[in-house]
């Protein structure tokens, strides 16, 4: 008997939480309640939490996410809409070394938004903080035991990543036999 493996992988996908995003033709998962998606990563925000900079990253990390990364200029404009009127702490820091600013997540991303005279080379403000909407949401060093709103960040996870790591979502229709 002939099973049309990708069929049942599709069926799977649509009746067990999973969505189709038309915008990019491509299946994601959708984020957990309260989690917004973009680009393939979810963001959280909860509106009424302050945290110093390693507070929020540490309640980042108990979601398996870490301090918002912002790669381009439209996950700020994404971001920004998170961050609306109030500002916001992001995973940009340099706290290691006063000259090497480094994302909390680790990635490596060559875009900046600084305020007018940021960033500061100031020995007590090593965190960078998003400013509100109506300081044009610019980034701005910030002593990181200040307590600020806070955006965490996680990237897709569970079964579509295992299908495109492995690249069992290659030839989703293929047919196999079976005894």
């Amino acid at each position: 008997m002939a099973v049309n493996c990708g069929f049942l992988l599709l069926v799977w996908f649509l009746f067990s939480g999973f969505a189709v995003s038309r915008a990019q033709g491509k299946l994601y998962e959708r984020c957990e309640k309260g989690w917004r998606l973009y680009g393939g990563n979810c963001y959280f925000r909860k509106n009424n939490k302050r945290e110093t900079w390693q507070g929020a990253q540490d309640v980042c990390a108990k979601q398996q996410a870490n301090l918002v990364t912002v790669n381009d200029a439209h996950e700020q404009k994404f971001v920004a809409g998170i961050v609306g009127k109030r500002g916001s702490w992001c995973g940009l820091n340099n706290q290691d070394n006063k000259n090497e600013f480094k994302w909390v997540s680790g990635e490596q991303s060559g875009y900046t938004l600084w305020a007018t005279n940021q960033p500061s080379k100031s020995s007590k403000k090593r965190c960078a903080h998003i400013l509100s909407a109506n300081k044009g949401n610019k980034w701005k060093m910030s002593k990181c035991a200040n307590k600020f709103r806070f955006i965490c960040e996680k990237g897709r996870s569970g079964i579509y990543n295992y299908l495109i790591n492995y690249n069992l979502f290659v030839a989703p229709f293929q047919t196999f036999q079976t005894m």
